[in-house]
């Protein structure tokens, strides 16, 4: 454009000087004058030719300036580069192919509560007294992603609780429409508080049904998408790895709802599990949901084995009281009704269990739900994947990096557990929580759950209390990516 310019005002001035060279031509003929004037005349020409010449030259460096970007684009297309995911930020390596890609992923939870007097499992002698206490619940490190055509993976470890334990280490096929092959050390798919990932949890504490689950395994899992819904199966069998150890264990000590004790002889637990989890959802919009969902697991003991279950109070940090270890257990048969409804911002959902022991003198029947309900104060819904019927987290419209003040919701949960059934008394108990979840950003959040407990139906005994209540006051900061 400056160019342009500068030319317009030198034609502009040879042109005028043209004219008086003409005029004083007409007025006198002075050789002198006539000289400066074919002098004027000859520096306007250069002047022309310069500014041509200037013209020629940026045209030129335009055209080197697009070939140069045409080049840096296709090397971008055929060459190693980073990207970052859009909503958490995690880095992710991509092969110049597109073949082959690994994101980075991690999240840290810190907790702190204040804890009541608790009597562990209800007996007398096992007060622990009020105290404060905070801890990393979760300190996850891992990778994903795409190692060759239809084929995925994934390895996390988790380093909280001053333990290294392997969380996830497996590979996962998707060459077949809707469906999919996992293979490895894996989550099996049962019920929804189980199968839901710890970013997305409503509260910080699952609900009790979880404690009725199993954790991960060595397996194989199949995994449908039908349009109406998801499936998930598989078979898995015990394994060898606790806080990133080999272990050896007795004969017949297991525990529902966690892994396998380790113990000092050296003989291993032999048993398999069948789970298998289905969901439907009749109605999947972005802001209306209806889900539904039935969960099975079954877990066979080649020799009679002893099974624990205990849970506490709705705190990770709290003390196990209500307790329960049947022993000779031959198999054990487990099933999860759960449902969920979302209008908007407001989501409620539930989920029943039950688990039968098929023991050597009895077969023992234990029980548990919860109700839960939240409403997002600023309009937001939750996240929803009909293909693997999983709930996600809220993202807020206005994060605070955006200069607004992010999403905040209120939730509440009631929640049973009955673990008394013949001669096996492990008491029960009711938990009431009150909980308000921040949303910073789509990958922070802040916690703070008030927990209402009451424990009872122990033991008719001088060695159990009676019964117990309490509350507890807790806090979480999780960044997750």
């Amino acid at each position: 454009m400056k160019t342009k310019i500068v030319r317009k005002h030198a034609i502009a001035l040879a042109i005028s000087m043209a004219l008086a060279g003409g005029s004083v031509s007409a007025l006198a003929d002075d050789s002198s004058i006539q000289a400066q004037l074919d002098m004027l005349k000859q520096k306007i020409a250069q002047l022309e030719q310069a500014l041509a010449d200037s013209q020629e030259s940026q045209e030129k460096t335009n055209e080197q300036l697009e070939r140069e970007l045409v080049v840096t684009q296709e090397m971008g297309k055929t060459s190693d580069r980073v990207l970052y995911e859009a909503d958490s930020g995690s880095p992710v390596l991509v092969s110049r192919d597109g073949t082959k890609t690994m994101e980075i992923h991690g999240r840290a939870f810190i907790d702190i509560a204040g804890l009541p007097d608790q009597y562990e499992r209800g007996k007398v002698k096992d007060l622990v007294d009020s105290h404060q206490s905070s801890e990393f619940r979760k300190l996850y490190l891992g990778v994903e992603g795409q190692f060759a055509k239809n084929w995925e993976y994934e390895l996390t470890i988790d380093f909280a609780e001053q333990a290294v334990d392997l969380k996830d280490a497996n590979v996962t096929y998707t060459g077949w429409t809707n469906n999919e092959l996992i293979m490895g050390y894996q989550k099996p798919a049962f019920g929804l508080e189980n199968t839901s990932s710890s970013r997305y949890t409503l509260f910080m504490s699952r609900g009790v049904t979880d404690r009725f689950s199993d954790e991960r395994a060595l397996g194989v899992s199949w995994a449908n998408s039908p349009s109406w819904g998801s499936i998930k199966a598989g078979v898995f069998v015990p394994n060898s790895f606790k806080d990133g150890k080999l272990e050896d264990y007795t004969e017949g000590e297991t525990e529902i709802g966690d892994e396998l004790i380790p113990m000092e002889a050296s003989s291993e637990i032999d048993r398999y599990a069948l789970m298998g989890r289905t969901t439907w959802a009749p109605i999947a919009g972005d802001s209306r949901l209806v889900h539904l969902g039935v969960s099975g697991m079954y877990i066979n003991y080649d020799d009679p084995s002893s099974v624990k279950i205990k849970v506490k109070p709705a705190a990770h940090l709290g003390e196990n009281l209500v307790y329960t270890k049947v022993k000779d257990v031959s198999n054990a048969m487990t099933w999860a009704l759960e449902g969920a409804l979302m209008y908007d911002n407001f989501f409620f959902q539930t989920e029943y269990l039950t688990t039968n022991l098929d023991a050597e003198d009895h077969n023992y029947s234990f029980d548990g739900y919860y109700v839960a309900g939240t409403w997002v104060m600023t309009g937001e819904s939750h996240g929803y994947k009909k293909k693997n019927g999983k709930f996600y987290g809220v993202t807020p419209r206005h994060p605070l990096s955006s200069g607004g003040l992010g999403a905040w919701e209120l939730a509440l949960r009631y929640s049973d557990i009955n673990l008394n059934d013949k001669d096996e008394i492990g008491g029960s108990m009711q938990t009431f929580t009150v909980g308000l979840n921040w949303y910073m950003e789509n990958n922070l959040r802040a916690m703070l759950n008030y927990v209402h407990f009451e424990a009872g139906d122990y033991e008719d005994s001088s060695k159990y209390v009676s019964s117990q209540d309490g509350n507890i006051i807790e806090g979480r900061l999780a960044f997750y990516f």
